[in-house]
Parts: C-alpha cells; sequence; structure tokens
C-alpha cells in the first residue's frame, strides 16, 4: 500500500505531466538544454543490452534516441500513469512501478538510467538495494538528481514551486546518494553540472525566454564552471556512474 507521501507525489506528477510534455522538453531552449542532459547520460552508459529508464517521466530519453536516430532497448518505469501516456506515445514500452519496489525479476537489466528521480523517494536505501538487484554483474547505473548547494535557497521564489513539488522532493547532498549506491555498486563516475543555463531549462516553473544560441553559449560556459573545483560544487545537478560486480568478484 502506497504512502499518504507517495500517494500525493503520484498526484502532482499525474498533474504536471502535461506541463513538463508541452513546455519543459518543447520549448526550444530549454529542449536544447534536456538534450544536452540525456546526453550526458547516454555517454556513460553502454549502448548494449537491455536498459531500464527508471523514473522514466513522459519518456524524454526515449525521444532523444528517436531525435538522435538511436537504437537502444529501453524500458520505462514511473509511479505516475499521466506521465507513462506521453512515454507510451513514443513507442516506449512502459511499466506502472515504483522505484523502491520494482516490478523486475533479479539481474533482468544491463543497466539503470534515473533522470531527477532519487531525490524525490522517500527511501533512497530501498531504491539503491533495488537498483543493485534488477542490474546484471557487471551492469551500470547512471544517476543524475539536484545537488544540494547554496543556490539552492533560490527555489522559495518559484512562481509555480509549491505546483510542481511534494513535500518528497527535496535536493541531495552527493555524498548521502554516493553512500546509498556505493553499499551495492562501485562508483566509477562522478561530476557535477548545471550552473548559468540549468534555471532556464524549466520553463514550466521560471518561465525565462532565452535564445537557443544564448543557452548553448550558457551549456559551454557551465561544461568549463564544472571543471572548476571551487566552483563546481555549486552547480545545480550532479551525475553519479556506479557498475556492479561482475560474478566472483
Amino acid at each position: 500500500m502506497k504512502s499518504e507521501r507517495q500517494l500525493q507525489e503520484i498526484d502532482i506528477q499525474n498533474r504536471v505531466s502535461a506541463a513538463y510534455e508541452s513546455e519543459r522538453y518543447h520549448c526550444l531552449h530549454s529542449q536544447r538544454y534536456h538534450v544536452w542532459w540525456a546526453e550526458k547520460m547516454l555517454a556513460s552508459a553502454p549502448d548494449k543490452g537491455l536498459w531500464l529508464d527508471l523514473g522514466c517521466g513522459t519518456g524524454w530519453i526515449q525521444e532523444v534516441l528517436l531525435l538522435k536516430n538511436q537504437q537502444r532497448s529501453l524500458i520505462g518505469v514511473d509511479i505516475s500513469d499521466g506521465m507513462l501516456r506521453f512515454a507510451q506515445r513514443k513507442k516506449m514500452p512502459v511499466v506502472l512501478g515504483d522505484a523502491e519496489k520494482l516490478p523486475f525479476k533479479d539481474g533482468c537489466f544491463d543497466g539503470v538510467m534515473a533522470k531527477g528521480v532519487m531525490h524525490h523517494l522517500s527511501d533512497m536505501a530501498s531504491a539503491a538495494a533495488e537498483i543493485a538487484r534488477i542490474i546484471k554483474p557487471g551492469g551500470v547505473a547512471v544517476l543524475v538528481d539536484p545537488n544540494l548547494s547554496p543556490l539552492r535557497a533560490l527555489k522559495y521564489i518559484l512562481k509555480n514551486r509549491d505546483n510542481h513539488f511534494s513535500s518528497l522532493h527535496r535536493s541531495i547532498r552527493p555524498i548521502d546518494l554516493i553512500r546509498q549506491i556505493e553499499s551495492y555498486l562501485e562508483i566509477i563516475e562522478f561530476n557535477y553540472f548545471g550552473f548559468f543555463a540549468y534555471p532556464a531549462a524549466f520553463p514550466d516553473i521560471l518561465p525565462l525566454s532565452i535564445s537557443e544560441t544564448r543557452m548553448e553559449t550558457l551549456i559551454q560556459l557551465d561544461e568549463k564552471i564544472a571543471r572548476i573545483p571551487f566552483l563546481k560544487r555549486f552547480c545545480w545537478a550532479f551525475k553519479l556512474t556506479a557498475r556492479k560486480p561482475s560474478s566472483g568478484n
């Protein structure tokens, strides 16, 4: 049985699904950012085997694969049936399910991608265990989540904040997610990203209007900032890649 907080999360995700589809992923400037974001994740994910898009939402990663004419075996799972209705339109096989108790057999996926998912969960430890359970030995998990940086205090001035975020929604200290994941998987890559360009990628929450060219310039600037030791910790998000030990290791 789902908790009251999970039901609240489902209700909010169902309500915002149309805004994700029409605004977040299809305003030209924000679309450019989310394509770049998905490409960062896909670059860390070997392009073979069967992958799970955990918390797939409207199926954005699948849409990027279609835009790039790339072929991958990808299944989506999400707790929101409203989100999944959009994902199905992208010819994506989907399953309604909870990240904390996934409806899949042990070791049935070669990898898992999760774009902005773990920070929505009430029990990250259970989700980490589930990710490890369903990945084959030698498989990879690529996780992206919002970084708990001092800049996050700015979220309280957002016009549509209360309409988009449930009580479960929070930013994460990278070390907290790392500790959960490394109980089961080996961390093989970690990096921060997103500074000036990131806020403009969410027009459904913060209605900024900039050109695609300006967004591209900001992305390039952000990539430089993410390599500066002091400044990178102020980035809005981080990406963590981990591998499940091979059998016998």
